[in-house]
């Protein structure tokens, strides 16, 4: 009887939808860093700057930059930096509707990530990486998706529910309809 109950249990965990947890922010940097490649440059002192500035997204852009590589110098500042790495993101993020409480969210997206000598201030490095992120997400999560940074803004909000005009239409029509029904049949009976 237990071994029924823990493969029931299983199968109810297979068929659960996992949906995201994580901050448009936190999606975009993430995806960013991970598609970056490797840095081998560890004897220059890399100053990091993000456009749009974001005061929240460049401490986490920095903070993941030092963990994937931490022995790279880099700095919040630019007085003794010898490069400049920059980072220009500009993304389109959509909810789309599909069920009551089911949303599709996609990040689609590009990153341009440049290495400017700062006493040349010569590009010595120039990448444009595209950024794409699709999952589905609960309609009770979707305030964990906002952020102030620009480009972790939700820019379309669409509702892709099939016959959702008829639904908004014909219920409160059927509704009214069958109580003006009841009403007229219960005065016919009360009536004779």
């Amino acid at each position: 009887m237990i071994g029924k109950s823990i493969h029931l249990l299983v199968l109810l965990f297979i068929h659960v939808p996992a949906f995201a947890q994580e901050s448009n922010q936190s999606i975009i940097l993430n995806e960013i860093v991970q598609l970056i490649g490797d840095f081998e440059d560890s004897e220059n002192i890399f100053y990091v700057r993000l456009e749009p500035a974001g005061s929240e997204a460049y401490v986490e852009l920095t903070n993941l930059l030092i963990s994937r590589w931490p022995a790279l110098n880099f700095t919040r500042s630019e007085v003794n930096a010898t490069h400049e790495l920059l980072f220009h993101v500009d993304t389109e993020i959509t909810l789309s509707r599909i069920s009551k409480t089911e949303y599709n969210h996609a990040i689609i997206g590009t990153a341009t990530i440049q290495v400017t000598s700062a006493s040349t201030q010569i590009i010595t490095h120039s990448n444009r990486l595209s950024i794409t992120y699709q999952n589905r997400i609960h309609a009770s999560k979707i305030e964990q998706l906002a952020s102030t940074w620009y480009p972790a803004r939700v820019h379309q909000h669409n509702d892709n529910r099939p016959f959702v005009f008829l639904r908004r239409v014909f219920e409160p029509l059927a509704i009214t309809s069958a109580i003006l029904t009841t009403v007229y049949l219960l005065y016919n009976v009360r009536s004779s």
